[in-house]
């Protein structure tokens, strides 16, 4: 396959469609998911220490950045929709349709959005006061899906409103969470935002008792951090997003180039800001206890427990929504293979 350059058939033919801040909110949309509510806390717990905890977290972005940099070489080079398909296709052009059997059998065997789908309809169902494994769950995922494909194959700009204002909502609340604990450490006492929340920080590699070893300290276990930083990577999964529809962006080149970086940065932050947030109003051993369950904890301490018990189900649903909804822009202005 010839190469083609930059600016002439390579370029976009279609009038674009999507500004740089909606490409930047598909990415941060993309990566940032369900796995907010459970991350944090199991990574907290494996590590054993905010400090450990916090490395992992940088680790992750710093990996995920060098696997972003061969995508950002190729969408410089092929500045067009398709993104892995685009790229392979012209790195392997022989034999015959290979890549684009690939693809397909990688987006039939994941079903990343249709798993999304089944956690929404679950989420949807708690908030609701169903029973999450009843069919109304089922009735409310696959009632998404199609109002999300409709929504975005016959109604774009619409689409793109609405999951734009998902995005933001996302970025609102993970800032709200860190202005929260801001305002407890200011305005309570010790005993209402966790005793040994600000000593986390003063000794963030040994626990509430740095006098002492403890199941409070780090844990260097090689094998228990890989798992963390899996975790982790998975939570920054979503960065080459904004690749699959580059034709549908102004000065397509010039976005890739500002906004990937800039989206990784930003969800650094805010996973950072999270950590933080959580381990000023959770004591650390009773987030270590809680594991997946420490974001419900921490909602139930800042809102009380039936205010957090209905506000979490419904902000997971709010989120994995909009993680839905880029998804299948992403797969909407897919080339046809």
């Amino acid at each position: 396959m010839p190469f083609v350059p930059v600016g002439d058939e390579g370029a976009s033919r279609t009038r674009p469609t999507l500004s740089w801040i909606s490409a930047y909110i598909l990415i941060i949309s993309r990566m940032i998911g369900s796995g907010i509510f459970a991350v944090p806390g199991i990574v907290i717990q494996s590590t054993g220490s905010i400090g450990t905890a916090f490395m992992t977290w940088i680790c992750g972005a710093a990996i995920a950045t060098i696997a972003v940099v061969p995508y950002l070489e190729y969408s410089c080079m092929l500045p067009r929709n398709g993104g892995d398909a685009v790229y392979l296709e012209f790195t392997y052009p022989k034999p015959r349709y290979l890549v684009s059997t690939i693809i397909a059998c990688k987006a039939l065997f994941q079903a990343l959005t249709a798993n999304n789908c089944i956690i929404f309809g679950k989420y949807v169902a708690y908030g609701a006061g169903v029973d999450p494994s009843s069919w109304q769950s089922s009735f409310f995922a696959i009632s998404l899906l199609l109002a999300v494909a409709i929504m975005h194959g016959f109604f774009p700009k619409i689409g793109v409103a609405v999951q734009n204002t998902f995005g933001v909502f996302k970025i609102a609340a993970m800032m709200l969470m860190g202005c929260t604990a801001a305002a407890v450490v200011l305005f309570r006492s010790s005993d209402q935002r966790g005793a040994d929340g600000l000593s986390s920080f003063k000794y963030p590699f040994k626990g509430p008792e740095p006098a002492t070893i403890s199941p409070s300290d780090s844990t260097w276990n090689p094998g228990i951090l890989s798992v963390a930083l899996f975790r982790v990577q998975y939570a920054y999964s979503g960065t080459a997003n904004a690749n699959n529809i580059l034709s549908e962006v102004a000065d397509p080149v010039g976005m890739i180039k500002r906004i990937v970086p800039l989206s990784l940065v930003s969800v650094c932050a805010l996973y950072l800001l999270l950590n933080t947030a959580l381990v000023i109003i959770v004591p650390l051993d009773e987030i270590k206890d809680s594991g997946e369950l420490a974001m419900a904890v921490f909602l139930n301490r800042v809102l009380g427990s039936s205010i957090g018990n209905m506000i979490l189900p419904l902000f997971a649903a709010t989120v994995v929504a909009g993680n839905i909804m880029v998804g299948v822009y992403s797969e909407v202005y897919y080339p046809k293979i």
